[in-house]
């Protein structure tokens, strides 16, 4: 796995924009978002993939400093989390914001919330923020 920080979209818009759809493999359209299930299993399996590569934003390591989760943490809920809350666009408007959603061996039965950019044609996610969903809610009355 191979992780960087980068603080617009570009790596991957650039990546989206060079696709191979040759492979036979039945590719999604640029700029149509997955469903919460489809997203799902694209993450999970994007977490998986040994040649997963990982970006995150700058906002994105200060949360995980000033809420204690380790990136552990953060590739478990990547790789055993859902998808339940429909996408956000991006700043790129053929890219979504997905939030996958799980407890970790770490997290003393708390949800945690990783807000991730997939790259719809490899295993390639930036990771936008990290959150605890309890704090969210409580955000968002």
């Amino acid at each position: 796995m191979e992780a960087n920080r980068e603080d617009d979209d570009g790596p991957l818009r650039d990546k989206v924009a060079s696709c191979d759809h040759d492979s036979g493999e039945q590719t999604p359209s640029r700029g149509v978002p997955w469903s919460n299930s489809v997203a799902t299993e694209k993450i999970r399996a994007y977490a998986k993939d040994p040649w997963l590569k990982l970006s995150y934003k700058r906002h994105a390591q200060e949360q995980l400093r000033e809420r204690g989760i380790m990136m552990g943490d953060v590739l478990h809920v990547l790789k055993m989390g859902f998808v339940l809350t429909p996408p956000r666009p991006s700043t790129d408007p053929e890219l979504f914001k997905y939030r996958v959603e799980s407890k970790s061996p770490n997290s003393n039965g708390r949800t945690i919330g990783v807000v991730v950019i997939p790259n719809v044609c490899r295993p390639s996610m930036k990771i936008v923020t990290v959150m605890w969903v309890d704090e969210d809610l409580i955000g968002r009355r």
